[in-house]
């Protein structure tokens, strides 16, 4: 093939990376880590009502690695905190993380805590557990029982993408108003976290163009071997 057509195959290719955005991101480098908060002054990216809107906020922090080059598994980490790493002023009720669909249960693996059993699958507000939901999320539900932070691990087949998140804790009293959060993407912005998705790894370059990773604080990023 000639360098002119080489050229020309490397445009489409990123042309369509960024088309496939947000399901497409980062899909074979490790490790990475970023976080989005509730806090406008504080890499914002995070819908939240009532206490987790307001100081102290609401953060979910991400580390995804590959402490075993040789299984096939990267290990997934989430961190559930106030956005200074400390308590929530509401408690975990639960949290919904994305995944691709056609995704079954023996693609994540040694989950601490375990999710809801079975395979993912869509979630929406139509349940009335996940109130303000903007849009449905198929995706592993985690039950977090009041928690004031949580550390949510898996280890999984599936490569690093921008992905979408949406956590409940309870009624917040008096008033009776659901205290809920989500990423902006989950309904239409342009803030996402990143989760398990393809298992096609997508040209590192094109991923970038047009993602807005570095406004997610991605941090570590290097070519897998």
């Amino acid at each position: 093939m000639t360098p002119l057509k080489w050229r020309n195959l490397t445009v489409l290719l990123a042309l369509a990376a960024v088309l496939l955005l947000p399901s497409a991101v980062n899909a074979d480098t490790v490790p990475l880590s970023g976080y989005l908060t509730s806090n406008p002054s504080d890499n914002y990216g995070i819908i939240a009502s009532d206490g987790w809107s307001i100081v102290p906020w609401f953060k979910v922090a991400w580390n995804i690695t590959d402490p075993d080059p040789n299984d096939g598994l990267l290990h997934y980490q989430y961190i559930i905190t106030n956005g200074s790493d400390g308590d929530l002023s509401r408690d975990l009720s639960h949290f919904i993380l994305q995944v691709s669909t056609g995704t079954t249960a023996a693609d994540f693996l040694n989950a601490l805590p375990a999710y809801d059993s079975g395979d993912p699958k869509y979630y929406s507000s139509a349940d009335p557990s996940n109130p303000n939901m903007p849009n449905p999320i198929y995706g592993l539900k985690f039950n977090l029982n009041d928690a004031a932070t949580a550390i949510i691990e898996f280890d999984s087949t599936r490569l690093p993408v921008l992905g979408s998140f949406y956590a409940k804790d309870g009624v917040f009293n008096p008033g009776g108003i659901e205290v809920t959060a989500w990423n902006t993407g989950l309904e239409g912005g342009t803030a996402f976290i990143v989760v398990p998705d393809t298992k096609i790894p997508v040209p590192p370059t094109a991923l970038l163009l047009g993602s807005g990773l570095l406004g997610l604080g991605l941090v570590g990023i290097r070519k897998r071997k």
